[in-house]
């Protein structure tokens, strides 16, 4: 008999507002990402949950881009009919910073509970294409 290690982290799977596993990076397996060729850039929402049935304790959100373009990101909730920023995972990436990434929520820790939409939003300011791996505790 198995036991479950309740402190292991684990792969989140980042899908589209209907579900869909987004597509994994070839390089970093547990990375999706989303791709424009509009030069004034476009924004990308990746879904940590969904339909709100995950429920799990978020350690860490990562961003990165294949560009030096500027990124702009935060993480939502929905709740009362529309989607609430969770603010201090605002923040702006430029040129650089974006190609190399960044660990957006470390050491931050913040409970995704069961019954909760949850969506991580980047907004790029040129073409390129948007990675985003995120890992947490069941």
């Amino acid at each position: 008999m198995s036991s479950v290690d309740n402190n292991k982290r684990v792969k989140i799977t980042l899908t589209n507002s209907t579900g869909t596993e987004l597509t994994p990076d070839t390089d970093m397996t547990s990375m999706y990402t989303q791709t424009t060729e509009e030069a004034g850039g476009a924004t990308f929402d990746f879904y940590l949950s969904w339909n709100g049935q995950l429920n799990i304790e978020l350690i860490n959100i990562r961003v990165a881009a294949n560009a030096e373009i500027g990124l702009t990101y935060n993480l939502y909730y929905y709740a009362l009919g529309a989607w609430k920023s969770i603010a201090p995972y605002a923040t702006t990436l430029t040129g650089v910073q974006a190609l190399a990434g960044i660990s957006t929520s470390y050491p931050l820790v913040e409970d995704i509970i069961s019954g909760t939409k949850v969506k991580f939003s980047v907004t790029s300011d040129g073409a390129g294409k948007v990675g985003v791996s995120a890992n947490g505790r069941l």
